[in-house]
């Protein structure tokens, strides 16, 4: 599966602090993501570490659901990962951003604990919000040609 292809099995810290730097891990934290259409736009899933039983975790675990929904609607998915650690209060936010680096949706502490049973139907919100907002701003560029 998909989720499988990008995670690493939970380590120790230290082994933790040492597979997190490895260009392997780096690429696939940022890894583009294919749907079946080959001509299809590319949007860019913007995202953070999350904090799990006290431990910082670098992966993609907490976005899969959103990463499943643009793919399923038809997008390539590039992933951006900021590395960043902030604080248990302040983390978990998630944006979906155009080939522009123009935000079409975002969410605030969507991938946090607090909030993590509330993540699929926040992911069917953004997908929504992003594909709303691409057609808009379709229609805006075809009345100023």
């Amino acid at each position: 599966s998909l989720a499988t292809n990008f995670l690493i099995p939970h380590t120790s810290p230290a082994a933790w602090q040492q597979i997190s730097c490895t260009k392997a891990m780096h690429n696939k934290l940022n890894a583009l993501i294919k749907c079946s259409k080959e001509e299809a736009k590319i949007l860019t899933i913007v995202y953070g570490p999350y904090m799990n039983w006290g431990r910082w975790n670098h992966d993609i675990l907490r976005i899969h659901g959103l990463i499943v929904n643009l793919t399923n609607a038809g997008f390539h998915v590039q992933l951006k990962h900021e590395r960043k650690e902030t604080t248990w209060e302040d983390h978990g936010d998630v944006a979906v951003e155009d080939s522009d680096g123009k935000t079409l949706a975002s969410g605030k502490r969507i991938v946090h604990n607090k909030n993590f049973r509330q993540s699929e139907k926040a992911f069917r919100h953004l997908v929504k919000t992003a594909i709303s907002t691409l057609k808009i701003k379709k229609k805006i560029l075809r009345r100023e040609c």
